[in-house]
């Protein structure tokens, strides 16, 4: 069984500490939804913190779209839910409202807010099962038209780190099995990027250096952050080959700046209808 209780965390206000196993995960109350902090056995931190708060889209860029006093966006840190493809103001919610939650027995659910304009409600459901964690991301469109997106589940990791997106089986015959997208401001050539027999790896620098971004339609379903202390948050997610996905096709995307590294999975992008609900699952483990 899990156990659970409210804590005030670092800027971050009212907290949930949830203890599973050998994991220890804070997620956000007051802010957000984010899961700020995970450790392992007493490790540090896996999840990035911004704790200078530095806001990516000022209340100024957004307060014209989804009205005064709803503050800027922030990064914030952790793990967070977007709607793909990326687009400014839309994808830039200012998500800085209070959430509610539940527990039920090793499940513990976030209810969030309804965001105006869009009128997409996220809704987030953790089940435990020790150092492992189903993670249920789902949105609810409570507007009176059908929109089209793809759930986007980005956790943003600290300092230090190779993330991993594990290669899909090679297959055989005549026709390619793999593709790569590589963002404006990415060189395929940068030093941080490894093409490997047996994953895409980037590793992160902290030296002054543009960001870097790629993305795969990645069928293995397996991506990993391996931290500087040797610790491996591992997302596993189901690719279907069948259906369209945004970002030239791609399931799973990894992102590195100065400060931190993205591992990000995509879902399928669909037709969610009035009154229907997006749904986005990753399995996630912990483990050295």
């Amino acid at each position: 069984m899990i156990t659970t209780k409210e804590i005030n965390y670092s800027i971050y206000g009212k907290c949930l500490a949830v203890e599973s196993g050998k994991l220890t995960m804070y997620i956000t109350l007051d802010v957000g939804p984010r899961v700020i902090y995970a450790s392992l056995d007493g490790s540090e931190n896996l999840f990035h913190n911004d704790v200078k708060t530095a806001s990516y889209k000022s209340d100024e860029e957004l307060s014209f779209y989804y009205g005064e006093n709803k503050g800027g966006w922030h990064i914030y840190g952790g793990h967070r839910l977007w709607c793909a493809p990326e687009s400014l103001p839309e994808t830039y919610y200012p998500d800085n409202e209070k959430l509610d939650y539940e527990v039920n027995g090793n499940t513990v659910t976030l209810i969030c807010p309804e965001r105006s304009v869009s009128k997409l409600a996220p809704k987030f459901e953790f089940t435990f099962d020790g150092e492992k964690v189903t993670v249920k991301h789902m949105m609810k469109n409570n507007s009176e038209k059908t929109q089209r997106f793809a759930l986007w589940a980005l956790s943003v990791m600290a300092p230090g780190g190779i993330a991993e997106v594990v290669n899909p089986p090679l297959g055989e015959g005549l026709l390619p099995t793999r593709s790569a997208a590589f963002w404006p401001y990415a060189s395929p050539s940068d030093s941080r990027f490894s093409l490997d027999s047996d994953a895409f790896r980037v590793y992160f620098s902290g030296a002054k250096l543009p960001p870097f971004k790629f993305g795969i339609l990645n069928t293995s379903g397996v991506c990993r952050f391996v931290s500087r202390e040797g610790v491996i948050f591992e997302k596993t997610v189901t690719t279907y080959t069948d259906r369209e996905y945004p970002d030239f096709g791609c399931s799973c995307e990894v992102y590195t700046c100065d400060k931190f590294t993205e591992l990000e999975t995509i879902a399928p992008l669909e037709n969610v209808l009035p009154g229907g609900v997006a749904e986005h699952v990753e399995n996630w483990e912990f483990k050295r």
